[in-house]
């Protein structure tokens, strides 16, 4: 989306305006990455919470008649155990909307000489 909301600046030789329509590009593309982390995370983070708090319920439930000997170890091996260390791939994708925004004018911006 950066890319083709960035493409009619190369057509204003103005530099003001072409600054202006680079910013108004960064603004766009930074408020879309916004919103679609916030919809990422929010339909996330509540399912997994409940399979989470489901899981565990039903591991403790489980343990008190002695199938499962480690509850937490089970939920950690299979995925339904809540933290940030062992989640960090999917909230790192999570994050790429809002940070390909920024990403992408850092690097698309022109490299000047110093000295």
């Amino acid at each position: 989306m950066g890319a083709w909301l960035r493409w009619p600046a190369a057509l204003i030789a103005d530099k003001d305006a072409h600054e202006a329509v680079l910013g108004t590009a960064l603004a766009i593309t930074l408020f879309w990455g916004v919103t679609f982390t916030l919809m990422l995370v929010s339909t996330y983070l509540p399912a997994a919470l409940v399979l989470a708090k489901r899981a565990a319920a039903l591991l403790q439930e489980r343990s008190s008649q002695g199938s499962v000997p480690e509850p937490q170890e089970w939920l950690k091996d299979n995925g339904l155990f809540l933290s940030l260390q062992d989640h960090f791939p999917q909230f790192g994708l999570m994050l790429a909307p809002l940070l390909a925004s920024p990403l992408s004018s850092l690097l698309l911006a022109p490299l000047t000489p110093t000295g």
